[in-house]
């Protein structure tokens, strides 16, 4: 792990998320570890994404048509049809 002294207080340690996010630095190894968590965090959490995603998908064709529509109310449907409550 190298650092940086991004921060006036103290080096930055690269190869972190804390470095990839709080302190914008776009290195290999920061890069490299903000991929790995993300791929994770996407394995982790793939069912309410998608949940998400097509709530908000459904969301996006009664606001075309003019209905009225609550949005937790979709994204909850979504959820129970995709087990997750």
């Amino acid at each position: 792990m190298t650092y940086s002294p991004q921060s006036s207080d103290r080096a930055t340690p690269h190869g972190t998320i804390s470095a990839y996010t709080n302190h914008g630095c776009r290195c290999l190894a920061c890069a490299t570890e903000w991929r790995r968590y993300m791929r994770e965090y996407r394995r982790k959490n793939r069912d309410e994404l998608n949940a998400r995603r097509r709530a908000v998908r459904r969301a996006r064709v009664y606001a075309a048509t003019g209905e009225p529509y609550d949005f937790d109310e979709l994204l909850e449907a979504e959820r129970k049809r995709a087990g997750l409550t």
